[in-house]
Protein backbone atom coordinates (compact mmCIF):
# COMPACT_ATOMS: atom_id res chain seq x y z
CA UNK A 1 0.00 0.00 0.00
CA UNK A 2 0.70 3.32 -0.45
CA UNK A 3 2.29 5.58 2.65
CA UNK A 4 -0.67 7.85 4.02
CA UNK A 5 0.09 11.38 5.80
CA UNK A 6 1.03 11.12 8.72
CA UNK A 7 -2.30 13.16 9.86
CA UNK A 8 -4.83 10.93 7.30
CA UNK A 9 -4.55 6.94 8.25
CA UNK A 10 -8.03 6.52 8.82
CA UNK A 11 -9.90 3.40 7.61
CA UNK A 12 -12.02 5.27 5.42
CA UNK A 13 -8.83 7.57 4.15
CA UNK A 14 -7.11 4.07 3.48
CA UNK A 15 -10.31 2.49 1.26
CA UNK A 16 -10.52 5.98 -0.47
CA UNK A 17 -6.84 5.96 -1.61
CA UNK A 18 -6.54 2.41 -2.30
CA UNK A 19 -9.55 1.12 -3.48
CA UNK A 20 -12.09 4.09 -4.16
CA UNK A 21 -9.72 6.24 -6.31
CA UNK A 22 -8.10 3.90 -8.37
CA UNK A 23 -11.46 1.94 -9.18
CA UNK A 24 -12.53 5.64 -10.38
CA UNK A 25 -9.39 6.20 -12.49
CA UNK A 26 -10.75 2.32 -14.15
CA UNK A 27 -14.01 3.85 -14.64
CA UNK A 28 -12.69 6.56 -16.92
CA UNK A 29 -10.45 3.95 -18.68
CA UNK A 30 -12.94 1.65 -19.48
CA UNK A 31 -15.33 4.23 -20.53
CA UNK A 32 -12.65 5.85 -22.79
CA UNK A 33 -12.08 2.34 -24.07
CA UNK A 34 -16.07 1.93 -24.10
CA UNK A 35 -16.09 -1.60 -22.51
CA UNK A 36 -19.82 -1.76 -21.28
CA UNK A 37 -19.96 -4.81 -19.47
CA UNK A 38 -16.62 -4.06 -17.58
CA UNK A 39 -17.25 -0.32 -16.87
CA UNK A 40 -21.38 -1.75 -15.58
CA UNK A 41 -19.04 -3.79 -13.23
CA UNK A 42 -16.38 -1.86 -11.98
CA UNK A 43 -18.85 1.25 -11.01
CA UNK A 44 -21.04 -0.94 -9.24
CA UNK A 45 -18.14 -2.00 -7.30
CA UNK A 46 -17.25 1.69 -7.13
CA UNK A 47 -20.58 2.44 -5.29
CA UNK A 48 -20.14 -0.47 -3.15
CA UNK A 49 -16.50 0.87 -1.64
CA UNK A 50 -17.96 4.64 -1.47
CA UNK A 51 -21.15 2.91 0.83
CA UNK A 52 -18.92 0.88 3.13
CA UNK A 53 -19.20 2.27 6.49
CA UNK A 54 -17.61 -0.62 7.88
CA UNK A 55 -15.01 -3.30 7.70
CA UNK A 56 -17.62 -6.20 6.59
CA UNK A 57 -18.91 -4.01 3.81
CA UNK A 58 -15.35 -3.69 2.24
CA UNK A 59 -14.91 -6.98 3.03
CA UNK A 60 -17.93 -7.64 0.65
CA UNK A 61 -16.73 -5.85 -2.17
CA UNK A 62 -13.15 -7.11 -2.21
CA UNK A 63 -14.76 -10.69 -2.34
CA UNK A 64 -17.30 -9.38 -5.20
CA UNK A 65 -14.14 -7.23 -7.04
CA UNK A 66 -12.38 -10.88 -6.69
CA UNK A 67 -15.08 -12.39 -9.25
CA UNK A 68 -13.70 -9.96 -11.86
CA UNK A 69 -11.16 -12.84 -12.58
CA UNK A 70 -14.30 -15.28 -13.82
CA UNK A 71 -16.55 -13.32 -15.64
CA UNK A 72 -14.57 -13.41 -19.04
CA UNK A 73 -13.99 -9.91 -19.48
CA UNK A 74 -11.01 -8.56 -21.98
CA UNK A 75 -8.65 -5.32 -20.85
CA UNK A 76 -6.50 -3.69 -22.39
CA UNK A 77 -2.65 -4.22 -20.99
CA UNK A 78 -3.58 -0.39 -18.82
CA UNK A 79 -6.95 -1.68 -17.76
CA UNK A 80 -5.17 -4.99 -16.93
CA UNK A 81 -2.58 -3.71 -15.16
CA UNK A 82 -4.79 -1.05 -12.95
CA UNK A 83 -6.93 -4.32 -12.23
CA UNK A 84 -4.28 -5.99 -10.71
CA UNK A 85 -3.09 -3.31 -8.77
CA UNK A 86 -6.65 -3.13 -7.40
CA UNK A 87 -7.04 -6.53 -6.73
CA UNK A 88 -3.43 -6.46 -4.80
CA UNK A 89 -4.28 -3.96 -2.47
CA UNK A 90 -8.03 -5.15 -1.66
CA UNK A 91 -6.24 -8.44 -0.68
CA UNK A 92 -3.94 -7.01 1.39
CA UNK A 93 -6.43 -4.76 3.31
CA UNK A 94 -8.60 -8.20 3.48
CA UNK A 95 -5.65 -10.22 4.93
CA UNK A 96 -4.72 -7.29 7.72
CA UNK A 97 -8.43 -6.53 8.52
CA UNK A 98 -9.01 -10.25 8.79
CA UNK A 99 -5.62 -10.43 11.15
CA UNK A 100 -6.63 -8.14 13.53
Amino acid sequence: MQDLPAHDSSFASIIDLEIVQPLGDLCELLADEERVEELAFFSNLLGIFKAAGDEAMVLAGVFELSTCAFLGFSYSPAAQLTVEGILDRAIVIAHTMSAE
